[in-house]
């Protein structure tokens, strides 16, 4: 078993290993999804931008990957957020970009 490979059980405690659906796609099972956003991450934490954005931790990317689950759960700012959204929300209702706008009244 790898050794951070998270197992899916079903009612009577025995291991699912079946299709898994995440933001769109369908993986063979969860180790697989895993794998697939484990290796996006890695390349987004060569990014020295996404490294140096707001509540970045001070940790290896080693440590980083090992404490993540991504898309859903990450030990830094999760850059999966926004293919969240895409993915949830109601077809009638997409997401736009916000604006932001000032104003003075005087």
């Amino acid at each position: 078993m790898h050794k951070n490979r998270q197992l899916i059980l079903d009612a009577g405690g025995r291991e699912v290993d079946e299709p898994v659906e995440c933001l769109g796609l369908t993986f063979k099972n969860d180790e697989e999804r895993r794998e697939r956003f484990l290796g996006i991450m890695r390349e987004k934490l060569k990014d020295p931008d996404f490294r140096n954005a707001p509540g970045f931790p001070k940790g290896s990317d080693e440590d980083i990957l090992r404490l993540s689950d991504p898309p859903y759960y990450t030990a830094c700012p999760n850059p999966f957020l926004e293919d969240f959204v895409v993915a949830t929300a109601s077809p009638t209702i997409r997401p736009s970009p916000i604006t932001v706008s000032h104003s003075r009244s005087m």
